[in-house]
């Protein structure tokens, strides 16, 4: 019961302060905004850049590395017959 209590009383004092004060609040919210969007920016980028890097090799890639090593051990084959 005394946390219901306590939370009315914080959402009271809270919309009175709203009121009282709105100006205040709008200036604060008028520089968190911008820096809240540069921030999540930056994480968005840096996510996709990571991924980007991290990105899984397509069939072509695989049959490329595939040949590669084929060729590789053909060619090691021969040299050991010689």
């Amino acid at each position: 019961m005394p946390n219901i209590i306590a939370g009315l009383l914080a959402i009271a004092f809270g919309i009175w302060g709203l009121s009282v004060w709105w100006y205040s609040v709008m200036e604060a919210l008028r520089g968190v905004v911008p820096l809240l969007l540069i921030a999540f920016g930056v994480i968005a980028l840096m996510a996709g850049v990571t991924r980007f890097e991290r990105r899984e090799p397509s069939d072509a890639d695989l049959m490329a590395t595939l040949d590669e090593e084929t060729s590789s051990s053909t060619k090691s084959a021969d040299k050991s017959k010689d």
